[in-house]
């Protein structure tokens, strides 16, 4: 039986001048997305600990839009942090149901749903030594990644069927609708960006995003009203009339107006943005790296030694310890529990569902509109959802 799936292929991609087809348009974009492949290849096969999943929904990230328009550079990056090189099945934001597996514990959950994180890799990759990170569901962080082998056909979010271990999943409560579950780890993102804001008393938040607002959302009232977002466009404007977002503050004001802060939390990664403002920066500031723009930060390091300003990246989600428990609980069951509470509302950030049939042509309009100049303040576009039909 063969399926449909969906992946990156980096062979194809070496060469391509994309700057020359981003300045020629969309009557290239057959030669620009040649490294994007929809295809049909084999069910997938799987071990004991596997599970053999049927995806029912997977959000488009804006990694997997940064994927496919710099592609030469996430051969770069994948190099420098000994990440595989290969193929890269697309989706990873996903609601999907158990159709099969041979793990007998697991056998009576087939038909649940669950949705997929990177909880723990040593277990899920058979690495026997698990390593400390694992050993407290951060898998992110994972020590042992250059031990990974990878099968050919594991596949992800965007295909028909993929493959996951065990360890890598959680169960969904029914409570808990399909389409809401694939925000479970931008809420993660979110609640470990929080993590490291306690103890800091007037936050700059610079790009306004999905990610960014599930954040927001996410916030305690105590880091609450120290938080605000920085509005620099009408388009950020526009998105924080829409989604009722109070905590903002507009560029010319902190310009005009003596404004100071002892923290930025930064989601859009970009040199330029993060210099504007550190002159509002107090001495002994932080600052905190979450978005990537710029492949290379380029900061103002006289304004960073003369105030002693800390910069530190966050990077996914991670875990706290229950005293009580004597376990770590990961960012991901917390996410489950806010989103089967109802304490955060998600569905307004929903823009488009879409078949998982034409997702390689939503790729490639998604990529010419970022590459565009002329960015439209009226078109708010949030997270969009790949229905498997």
């Amino acid at each position: 039986m063969t399926i449909r799936t969906f992946y990156i292929d980096p062979k194809k991609a070496k060469g391509i001048n994309f700057s020359f087809y981003r300045f020629f348009g969309k009557f290239f974009s057959k030669f620009w997305f040649s490294h994007l492949i929809s295809n049909e290849e084999e069910m997938p096969t799987f071990e004991g600990h596997e599970l053999l999943l049927k995806p029912i929904y997977c959000g488009v990230c804006g990694t997997d839009v940064d994927k496919v328009m710099n592609i030469n550079q996430l051969l770069k990056r994948n190099q420098n942090l000994n990440r595989r090189i290969g193929k890269d099945y697309l989706g990873h934001e996903v609601v999907a149901e158990i159709v099969d597996t041979k793990d007998e514990e697991f056998k009576k959950n087939i038909g649940k749903r669950v949705i997929v994180a990177d909880i723990n890799i040593c277990k899920s990759f058979n690495i026997n030594e698990e390593c400390e990170n694992c050993k407290k569901k951060r898998g992110v962080f994972c020590l042992n990644k250059k031990k990974r082998k990878f099968k050919n056909n594991t596949y992800g979010g965007f295909s028909e069927y993929f493959v996951r271990s065990k360890h890598q999943t959680f169960l969904l409560p029914d409570e808990i609708d399909s389409k809401i579950g694939i925000f479970v780890e931008p809420i993660s993102l979110g609640i470990n960006c929080a993590r490291f804001l306690r103890k800091n008393k007037k936050i700059l938040g610079i790009g306004i995003s999905t990610i960014s607002i599930l954040f927001y959302r996410s916030l305690n009232k105590d880091i609450l009203e120290k938080f605000y977002f920085l509005v620099e466009t009408e388009k950020d404007k526009n998105i924080c009339k829409k989604l009722n977002i109070k905590n903002i503050i507009y560029k010319d004001k902190i310009n005009n107006e003596f404004q100071t802060f002892d923290t930025i939390l930064d989601f859009f990664g970009s040199s330029s943005k993060i210099n504007d403002y550190l002159l509002k920066l107090k001495p002994k500031s932080k600052i905190y790296l979450f978005g990537v723009e710029d492949e290379k930060l380029s900061l103002n390091y006289h304004q960073l030694i003369s105030n002693e300003i800390s910069v530190q990246g966050i990077h996914g989600y991670s875990s706290q310890y229950l005293e009580k428990e004597k376990r770590y609980k990961t960012d991901i069951e917390n996410s489950i529990e806010i989103l089967k509470s109802g304490k955060i509302k998600v569905d307004d950030l929903i823009s488009d569902t879409i078949s998982q049939k034409d997702v390689k042509n939503f790729f490639a309009s998604t990529c010419f509109e970022r590459s565009s100049k002329k960015l439209n303040p009226e078109n708010l576009k949030f997270r969009t959802i790949v229905k498997n039909i």
